[in-house]
């Protein structure tokens, strides 16, 4: 699983506002227990892409302060969708 640290990092290299890590590390924890309860999900794209849009507007819904950032709705579910495919397909628990 990827470290929230190396995830900010990432992220400022994107110029990424910090409400949006905020949103993604909220995220990034959700989908991670969701994988780490079915691991296959991580094969299936659609399946994966699904379930950060879920996250995704049940965080909107939750937190509407982040409305601003629905624009950057793609580019959040593309950056958790790269993070979370390629961390658990180098097979490092601890990346």
């Amino acid at each position: 699983m990827i470290t929230h640290q190396r995830l900010h990092e990432r992220l400022m290299e994107e110029n990424i506002s910090k409400g949006i890590f905020t949103l993604l590390s909220a995220l990034k924890k959700a989908l991670d227990a969701r994988i780490s309860k079915r691991q296959e999900i991580l094969n299936e794209e659609t399946t994966l892409k699904n379930a950060i849009k879920v996250e995704l507007r049940d965080a909107f819904n939750k937190n509407p302060s982040l409305k601003d950032l629905q624009k950057e709705k793609e580019l959040i579910a593309q950056t958790l969708f790269n993070e979370l495919t390629q961390n658990h397909h180098q097979g490092n628990p601890h990346a």
